[in-house]
């Protein structure tokens, strides 16, 4: 596993500009790295990066930043699953690798395989090795974000692993203490970005109910539909354990989904099993009828999603615990 010392610098690479996910939770594996005692540095593959270049949502970590990364043994680097070739760009330095999403790095491999036709020039800059993960390799720790992931690694027979689950923003606590369920209104929010030809068929089957898409939006804005809204739908794919679904389910909404990815994982989405519908056109019906009743006895059936927030409410104090299984205590 990962060895510590008191000289040890952790590096943890993110994509630059980038507002999503994957990045706020590298960020904030870096915070709490930092809060524990480590040294660690955000490294954005960039010769030219600056402070000027930080999303304006991640400088609330105050994360230091590298541009350079010093390849010794006592060192770690933490890479995302959207990023396999740096496992194999470094030769001495410690490696760990971030499964926040199965299906990014999937995708990452599909598109090699798209380009791959582009001649010998191709293949020369990218070869296929520099794509794809060792599981074999016992000097690489797979983390995983979720029970899908971890499923995934351990099909793959990784020699290391670890769970590294992350937690949603500090910021989504402040905005629970002001959901009032006694205002809720008879609003569906879906993500048009995910799933939306089977979306489309169940918001054409019931042209009488309000359906409003999440899309185009100020953070602020999406808590405000939140904070609304009585349902949250997602038939789109579930690469991990999704920040959507569970911002959703904090703020008040009765959460349905699909069986996709980590949505088929009880221990990733713990919402009873009513609420999780595969995404078969014969299920329309189905669906629908569901919505009506959350809608009509929503006072009843919120209930039903107790234990999922309380569920959630731990993810801070369990990633907590797992970066110090993971990485010791700095001494």
């Amino acid at each position: 596993m990962l060895k510590t010392t008191k000289t040890t610098k952790i590096y943890i690479l993110c994509p630059a500009n980038a507002e999503t996910g994957g990045p706020e939770a590298l960020y904030t594996l870096g915070y709490e790295l930092r809060k524990l005692g480590f040294d660690s540095y955000m490294f954005h593959n960039n010769s030219k990066f600056n402070e000027n270049l930080i999303v304006e949502k991640y400088k609330k970590f105050n994360m230091p930043f590298v541009t350079k990364i010093e390849d010794e043994s006592n060192n770690i680097l933490i890479i995302p699953e959207t990023s396999p070739r740096f496992l194999y760009k470094y030769k001495k330095i410690q490696k760990a690798f971030w499964w926040l999403s199965v299906d990014n790095y999937l995708k990452t491999i599909n598109t090699h395989k798209e380009y791959s036709f582009l001649k010998k020039i191709f293949r020369k800059i990218f070869p296929k090795q520099k794509f794809k993960v060792k599981f074999k390799n016992n000097k690489i720790v797979h983390l995983a974000q979720s029970y899908y992931a971890m499923d995934f690694i351990k099909q793959n027979n990784a020699a290391n692993s670890e769970f590294l689950m992350d937690y949603l923003s500090d910021e989504i606590w402040e905005y629970e203490n002001k959901c009032d369920y006694t205002k809720k209104e008879n609003i569906i929010l879906y993500n048009p970005k995910k799933g939306y030809e089977f979306t489309k068929q169940i918001i054409e089957k019931a042209p009488d109910l309000t359906f409003v898409p999440l899309i185009n939006l100020q953070y602020k804005e999406v808590i405000d539909l939140l904070l609304r809204s009585k349902v949250y739908i997602d038939f789109g794919n579930h690469p991990g354990k999704d920040r959507f679904p569970r911002e959703a389910a904090i703020l008040g909404n009765i959460v349905i989904t699909n069986k996709k990815g980590a949505a088929k994982y009880f221990e990733d989405v713990p919402i009873p099993e009513k609420y999780k519908f595969d995404d078969d056109s014969s299920n329309i019906d189905n669906i629908v009828k569901m919505l009506r009743e959350c809608l009509e006895t929503y006072d009843s059936k919120i209930n039903d999603f107790s234990s999922y927030r309380d569920f959630i409410h731990k993810d801070k104090e369990n990633f907590i615990n797992d970066i110090k299984k993971i990485f010791g205590r700095s001494n």
